[in-house]
């Protein structure tokens, strides 16, 4: 199963310090949807968990990078398994 969000980016500035990090916390917002949570009890699955989000946003690093370059409006399929 993939999970997926929907990250908007119309409406930040990613030349701006500002919309850069408002990019970011959305993207780990997203990530955090996709990737769920586990009781604190589930210690394998708070493990898988911790391990889809570093996962996830380290997939995202580089299509973040290249939208901040070009400074597109589009918005950023976030996904998870």
């Amino acid at each position: 199963i993939t999970v997926t969000s929907t990250v908007q980016t119309a409406d930040l500035d990613l030349w701006s310090a500002k919309g850069q990090k408002a990019l970011d916390f959305r993207l780990v917002q997203a990530v955090k949807e996709v990737c769920g949570t586990a009781s604190d009890v589930d210690v394998a699955g708070k493990n898988n968990v911790r391990r889809c989000r570093v996962e996830t946003l380290a997939g995202l690093a580089s299509e973040r990078d290249q939208r901040i370059a070009r400074a597109s409006g589009e918005p950023i399929e976030v996904a998870a398994r």
